[in-house]
């Protein structure tokens, strides 16, 4: 399944030199989460403004964390993704990521 995750991170990106490379560090804790099962941990990295678009659009994290709790519960599915585009708006207020 590919899906694209809108993450509001203006705390993260607030003065990052290099912002490009904070959100990928992030996504990647992100997804290390979901591979170990933790959704507790998933869920505490989501912002709570956040927007996870797939066939519809999750906003928050009780919408989030339903719409996920498949991952979290069934030990056959893995969940694993790594950011291959990172855009980030010039305020460092916003990015986006787009992977496998």
């Amino acid at each position: 399944m590919l899906t694209e995750v809108v993450l509001m991170a203006s705390s993260l990106l607030a003065n990052g030199p290099d912002l490009v490379q904070e959100v990928i560090c992030a996504e990647t804790q992100f997804s290390r989460a979901a591979e170990r099962k933790d959704e507790q941990a998933f869920i505490n990295m989501v912002d709570p403004d956040a927007r996870f678009v797939t066939s519809g659009i999750a906003r928050g994290h009780k919408e989030i964390a339903a719409a996920w709790s498949f991952a979290f519960a069934d030990d056959d599915t893995i969940m694993r993704w790594r950011p291959a585009v990172v855009e980030v708006t010039s305020d460092g207020a916003l990015a986006i990521s787009r992977g496998p």
